[in-house]
């Protein structure tokens, strides 16, 4: 009876302090989770909601004791949904960008990013889902490529005709004078043609789609 009370001793000690180690390391993540400021939202293979941080609910308006239980597209959309069912079948890790909604029903864009979560069998048992509202990058973005279409068709064309036109008076047999200005008028159409090259190849570097080997 003595030896069984002293294993059952050990045994009870053993599981407080497993216990305080599982509490401490729930704590821990919890802490790292609520610091991060993208929006966390996990969910399970059925892709119920499992978990949401507070960046989350800031940004969709779901606390965790509502968002707990309800479907995905409820709590962040169909598109997120979409994805998430995407990245699971495919069990891969899924970077980009989806269409959000928030409980309001306002829609943004977000930048995602979806990794699959396995057993130690290495079956899919859920999925952890980031977000981030680029809604204002992604808006500065076409207005960037708005400005750059503007520039590249609506100003070169009209130039490009000046110039022609100016090359044509220039055959008409005119007085020095009006050659001098013709020739200051073509001077800075030139100007002007070299200025809206210069924005478009400055925005094509911008965006690195116009260098395709980097080096020295």
């Amino acid at each position: 009876e003595t030896s069984l009370q002293a294993i059952n001793a050990t045994l009870e000690a053993q599981v407080y302090a497993r216990t305080a180690e599982i509490r401490a390391e729930q704590e821990r993540s919890d802490a790292i989770l609520r610091s991060v400021r993208d929006g966390i939202l996990m969910a399970n293979r059925e892709l119920s909601v499992l978990y949401v941080n507070s960046a989350l609910s800031q940004l969709l308006g779901y606390d965790l004791e509502d968002a707990v239980g309800l479907p995905v597209e409820v709590v962040a959309g169909t598109d997120v949904r979409r994805q998430m069912q995407s990245a699971a079948d495919a069990g891969e890790v899924w970077e980009g960008e989806a269409r959000a909604r928030r409980r309001d029903g306002r829609g943004f864009d977000a930048a995602v990013t979806i990794v699959p979560v396995r057993s130690s069998a290495r079956e899919i048992v859920g999925l952890v889902c980031t977000l981030r509202d680029v809604s204002q990058l992604m808006g500065l973005d076409r207005a960037r490529k708005s400005l750059i279409d503007n520039i590249s068709h609506q100003l070169r064309t009209p130039l490009a005709t000046m110039k022609l036109y100016a090359h044509l008076m220039q055959q008409n047999g005119l007085s020095a004078q009006d050659q001098r200005s013709l020739t200051i008028i073509t001077s800075q159409i030139e100007w002007l043609q070299h200025l809206v090259q210069d924005v478009v190849e400055m925005t094509a570097l911008d965006s690195g789609k116009a260098i395709t080997t980097w080096a020295p």
